[in-house]
Order: structure tokens, then sequence, then C-alpha cells
């Protein structure tokens, strides 16, 4: 085992440094601590020009094929300067699309989340769960061909600007049961879904979720019911 770079980490870490040393000194980070977004929109998109977003992402979605290993520099590089844009909220919502979703779905919504075009978060805690994935009573309830969602949820981070939601809820078994878990989709207006910001101690943005009979269609559900 050895832990040298090959040439083409080498070359996106130098890249990353000389982009953030430019352009996201950490006073830009303490200039948006007021900032109702946090971060730039534009910063944002030429991270999304440059590949960083879909560096571990396979091609067949649109991304470049590279391990964790390459995201994971890029992470290092922004911790340095603390760079706020939502690199890691894109990294877990996208992965539990990537794992869940249909290629339907991975078109829909992995795709142009990767290209900057939308953003993701995924909605997984609740107040009573201390991260504890199972740990879910968010439940769906099937009405015909959709489901409605009840439930809240907790601290979901980069969800004050996301424009789709992967959000679990329970649709059978009992809380903590492993099986009977499933992931959906909510876009930010759905009806019953109400967003309330929040900000975080170390400066970040998040929200807050209550999930009052948001109904999606069941092309919303990712991946099979009570596997997610």
């Amino acid at each position: 085992m050895h832990f040298d770079l090959d040439e083409t980490q080498k070359l996106l870490v130098e890249s990353v440094i000389a982009f953030v040393k430019k352009n996201s000194p950490v006073s830009r980070f303490r200039a948006l601590r007021e900032d109702s977004l946090g971060y730039s929109k534009d910063i944002w998109r030429q991270m999304a020009d440059f590949g960083w977003l879909l560096v571990s992402f396979p091609e067949s979605v649109g991304g470049l094929g590279r391990s964790f290993m390459d995201t994971a520099l890029i992470l290092e590089q922004f911790s340095a300067e603390l760079v706020p844009e939502p690199m890691i909220a894109l990294q877990v919502a996208g992965t539990a699309l990537l794992k869940a979703g249909s290629e339907e779905q991975h078109a829909r919504f992995l795709t142009p989340a990767l290209s900057g075009e939308i953003m993701l978060a995924l909605a997984y805690n609740e107040a009573q769960s201390r991260f504890h994935t199972t740990d879910i009573k968010t439940r769906a309830e099937r009405s015909g061909s959709s489901f409605r969602l009840f439930g809240e949820k907790r601290w979901v981070l980069n969800g004050h600007a996301a424009d789709v939601f992967v959000i679990s809820a329970r649709t059978s078994g009992a809380d903590r049961d492993e099986q009977g878990i499933s992931l959906f989709a909510l876009d930010k207006n759905t009806p019953g879904l109400t967003i309330t910001p929040v900000k975080m101690m170390d400066g970040q943005r998040a929200a807050m979720l209550t999930l009052d009979g948001a109904e999606v269609n069941e092309d919303r559900l990712l991946g099979a019911e009570g596997s997610g």
C-alpha cells in the first residue's frame, strides 16, 4: 500500500489550492456569516465548470469515475480556507440518489446537481434519532399511486437552499428496523412541506423540515419501497 498522489491528483490539488487562495480566503467566509445563503452561487457554478462536483461519481451519471479520495483532496483544500460551498451536502445526497435511484431518476435529479444546475439535500436526521439512520418516525402513507409524508426532519445540511430533498420515511416496520424505510425525492415547493432555515454553530446554514401530508407520485420513490 502506498499513499503517494498520482499525477492527476497532484494537478487537481494544485488547481484547487490556486482557486481557493484567489477566490475564497477565510475573510470571504467571515463576510458571509450573516448572508442568508451563506455561500456564492457564482463560485459554486465555477466549481461545477471545473468538474469538482462530479469527480467521484461514475461516468454513467455524468461523473468522472474517480475515487472518493479525489473528492477528499478537494475538501482538504476547502477546509484550509473554510470554503462554505455545499460540497459535503452534495456528496451525501448525491450518493443516496446514486445508490437508490433509477437511471431515469439519476438523469432527472443527480446529473443536473453534478453540473451545478440544481441543489440537493439529504433529510434523514430527526429529533430523537441522534443521527441513527434507522431511527425514523417520519412516515409515508401510500394513497393509490402516490405517497403522503408526515413528520419532521432536523438539521438538514444545505436544506435552506435545496431544490430537491432526498427524504427518508418509514413505509412499514417498527422504530429502528432496517427494513421498511423508503427514500423519496421531494421538490422544495411540494405542498405540505415547510422549510425553516437555521444557522448552525459553525456558521453554515441548514433547515428544519415539517412534512404535513406532503404528497408525491410513486415516481419519486427512490428504489424499491422499504429498501431505503
